[in-house]
């Protein structure tokens, strides 16, 4: 029995290399083959990159919108809002996704914003903060 277990694994190694060779990294030719390969996760063990994002003003008024492309390996998102240069102490901050909604901004104000990516890592790079003034409507 072991030997033909060792056997039949042997010509099914041999059946998946010869139907990549004839698909030549052609990955939907060697789709048809009917051979799967296994899907493990892949983690990031790096810190993700700085996001680019962009503010979006026409979100009604005393809030403003910031959002960004969708990253890979990334959870959750968080904006840090505040006036002048960040400071931990004065500047609040929200968690979600890649788009996120501040609420409640006091118009005419001029806020910086600072979005970050998080993923298993922790917290990405942080991007360089955009400024804007906060609209009436």
């Amino acid at each position: 029995m072991e030997t033909y277990t060792s056997q039949l694994k042997s010509y099914f190694n041999n059946m998946i290399i010869m139907c990549s060779t004839v698909s030549n990294g052609n990955l939907p030719l060697f789709s048809l083959t009917g051979v799967a390969n296994q899907k493990k996760s892949i983690k990031n063990k790096k810190q993700l990159d700085a996001v680019v994002f962009k503010l979006n003003h026409r979100k009604g008024k005393f809030r403003m919108g910031v959002s960004c492309p969708k990253m890979k390996y990334a959870n959750s998102f968080t904006v840090y809002y505040g006036y002048g240069e960040y400071d931990k102490s004065t500047w609040n901050h929200k968690n979600g996704t890649s788009r996120i909604v501040i609420e409640n901004l006091i118009p005419r104000d001029y806020i910086n914003f600072i979005m970050v990516a998080r993923g298993a890592t922790g917290e990405g790079k942080w991007s360089n903060p955009q400024g804007i003034n906060v609209p009436f409507n």
